[in-house]
């Protein structure tokens, strides 16, 4: 953010001209928040889809723009399936081509759990997914009902 400032002080924006700096670190920031996360988490090593509605100019996933009821309540969710999509992905792009492990979180590690997503896993038709389940080495914090 100090690059930013010093920058946009040097190019001495006119004041109506002000809020196209404001929206580049906004964009920065909104991009840091979306593709970082906690230390602790680092063993996921994930890929995040990340959907950016004012980038897909043509409509290709809107398609695929939904949404979730979570303990939060309702809240957005892209609900894409990866593959292939003409003129927006590799001919290629399959999700059995990047899937390298599934780990199953602390509060999910349980025998009974495991099951429960090879059940899952048999259910989707996604069988040859089950060697890649991995419990999380992530120790299982109790709640206390605080976010921190």
């Amino acid at each position: 953010m100090n690059a930013w400032v010093e920058l946009t002080e040097s190019l001495s924006l006119a004041n109506d001209k002000l809020h196209l700096a404001a929206h580049i670190a906004f964009s920065l920031v909104k991009g840091h928040a979306l593709m970082t996360k906690h230390w602790g988490f680092s063993e996921e090593q994930e890929w995040r889809v990340i959907y950016y509605p004012e980038r897909d100019a043509e409509g290709a996933l809107k398609q695929f723009l939904s949404y979730h009821i979570g303990e939060r309540g309702v809240e957005p969710k892209l609900k894409y399936q990866i593959g292939h999509i003409a003129n927006v992905s590799a001919p290629d792009l399959a999700l059995e081509r990047l899937l390298d492990r599934i780990i199953l979180g602390p509060s999910l590690s349980s025998p009974l759990a495991l099951r429960s997503v090879q059940r899952m896993l048999d259910g989707i038709g996604k069988p040859n997914f089950k060697p890649l389940l991995r419990p999380s080495t992530i120790p299982l914090r109790p709640n206390s009902g605080s976010s921190f």
